[in-house]
Order: C-alpha cells, then sequence, then structure tokens
C-alpha cells in the first residue's frame, strides 16, 4: 500500500501483537470440530441435518458430509451453523 508515492510500514510490534492475538483463536477452532465428529446443522439452508465433518477449510469453515437427496455430498459450512450432535 502507498500514501503519496511512499510504501506504507506497519510498526513490527504490532505485527507481533495482532499475530499473538490470532493464535488462540486457531486453536480454540482446531479442538472444537476434527474429522469425524458427528454435528448438527443448526442454521442456514441445511438446518436440522446431521452430517460428519470432512476437513477445516479456514478459520470459520468446515467441510460437512451430508445426506441431500438420496446421496452423501460434501457441503462447506459456517463454523457458526453447525454443533456437536448429542
Amino acid at each position: 500500500m502507498r500514501f503519496g508515492g511512499v510504501i506504507a510500514t506497519v510498526p513490527t510490534a504490532l505485527v507481533e501483537e495482532l499475530q499473538a492475538l490470532n493464535t488462540p483463536c486457531v486453536e480454540q477452532l482446531s479442538k472444537l470440530f476434527q474429522k469425524n465428529d458427528k454435528v448438527e446443522v443448526v442454521d442456514g439452508p441445511f438446518a436440522g441435518l446431521k452430517g460428519i465433518v470432512q476437513a477445516q477449510t479456514g478459520l470459520e469453515r468446515v467441510v460437512v458430509l451430508l445426506e441431500l437427496l438420496g446421496r452423501n455430498n460434501a457441503v462447506t459450512v459456517t463454523t457458526h451453523h453447525i454443533i456437536l450432535a448429542a
């Protein structure tokens, strides 16, 4: 990014502080849903369906295997829309 032709700089201390804030979130999320966990979709277009976690694709998204129309389908959903199934 440039400001008036000058490349913008970010202080190293600020970068380190932001990285430190991000690390616990990643660790906490990775413990929340693991591959093969049984989950239930509680919000969104697939609400009410149960499935199995296949993979985590980002900080807030997971791939869940859902049975739709008699076939298993891999669907990417936000972690805010699923809970561990009872």
